[in-house]
């Protein structure tokens, strides 16, 4: 067998499947992951921002991923939102202001965590809304979570529903 004949018959047809199942993970895996947080497939949102830097051998990174929801569809995902047991009205405690905005107590500046390849915070100001969080490090048997602003590393979800724009935040960090 020739070299050119391997390629075409082998090499090409494998990396053409590789992308196919590229493309088809990354569009499920989106709503996928959006579904566990919520409990339920969001219906009538159009994902308008994605990034994900999850990689090497560790699998570090954060992914973000923004949903618009129409005025229908965001009504009826505030009201499931509203009846969940998973969900907590906003404002933010302490700790996860920190996570989020950024925390400044006299001298000392904590995080903001939430935030994109250039370090700046990803998530706007949300005045009415929902959110959700996962401390996935104290999963792994470390503890409650107290303590999570002085750990040296951090997995976690926050999913967060600003009901006035109708729109949806979802940010994991793996660190």
């Amino acid at each position: 067998m020739t070299a050119s004949s391997i390629l075409r018959k082998y090499v090409i047809p494998l990396l053409a499947a590789a992308i196919a199942i590229s493309v088809y993970m990354r569009q499920g895996g989106e709503a996928a992951g959006i579904s566990d947080v919520l409990g339920f497939a969001p219906e009538g949102g159009q994902v308008v921002r994605s990034e994900d830097t999850h990689g090497g051998c560790h699998g570090d990174g954060h992914r973000f991923i923004v949903m618009d929801f129409g005025g229908e569809s965001g009504r009826a995902l505030a009201a499931r939102l509203e009846a969940s047991e998973r969900w907590k009205h906003l404002p933010f405690d302490r700790t996860l202001t920190a996570l989020a905005y950024g925390l400044r107590e006299e001298a000392r500046q904590t995080g903001p965590y939430v935030t994109g390849r250039g370090g700046g915070a990803l998530l706007p100001k949300i005045g009415k809304g929902y959110y959700f969080f996962k401390d996935r490090h104290a999963e792994a048997g470390s503890g409650g979570g107290a303590e999570l602003l002085s750990r040296g590393s951090f997995n976690f979800t926050l999913a967060v529903f600003d009901a006035a724009a109708n729109r949806l935040y979802y940010y994991e960090l793996d660190t």
